[in-house]
């Protein structure tokens, strides 16, 4: 009697201590699935990110027309005058007004320029002489070229 409700309760408590072995082992094997889970989702997910860094983006330049470059090669004379000045300013103007390109060039310099096709202004101007102005178009895969003589202004240098 003693002994068998002893016997009872040892049973009950094994009972007991076994069903939560049981429950800790489905817990422990849900959270090892749950990890395996997360862990599959994080790779895919930093292949996911690996995949659009290194894709080629779209920006609005990428998906514009591709311009191609021309040439444009200017080249400036300088008629006899009272001044000894022999450079001059050379400027290159796009169709908004901006300068695209700039440079100082003299007898026997050629000022040349790799630019989008498209029109430009380009302007010559020199101590004592006259300002020269001119359009010119730029064509793909083609040297435009300025050439001009500028003419004294009749000023003298030093005034």
């Amino acid at each position: 009697s003693q002994q068998t409700k002893q016997t009872t309760t040892n049973k009950t408590k094994h009972n007991k201590t076994k069903k939560e072995i049981k429950n800790t082992m489905n817990v422990i094997t849900n959270i090892g699935k749950a990890i395996r889970t997360l862990g599959v989702m994080g790779i895919m997910l930093a292949l996911a990110g690996f995949a659009v860094s290194s894709a080629p983006s779209a920006s609005a330049a990428s998906l514009a027309p591709r311009v191609e470059a021309g040439t444009l090669a200017v080249h400036v004379d300088f008629a006899p005058s009272v001044s000894d000045a022999n450079e001059a300013l050379v400027t290159v103007l796009n169709q908004d007004g901006k300068i695209v390109a700039q440079a100082v060039v003299n007898e026997r310099t050629i000022f040349a320029t790799k630019l989008p096709a498209a029109a430009y202004i380009v302007t010559v101007e020199a101590k004592a002489f006259k300002p020269y102005s001119t359009k010119v178009m730029i064509t793909s895969g083609q040297t435009s070229t300025v050439s001009t003589t500028l003419e004294a202004d009749g000023v003298p240098a030093n005034q």
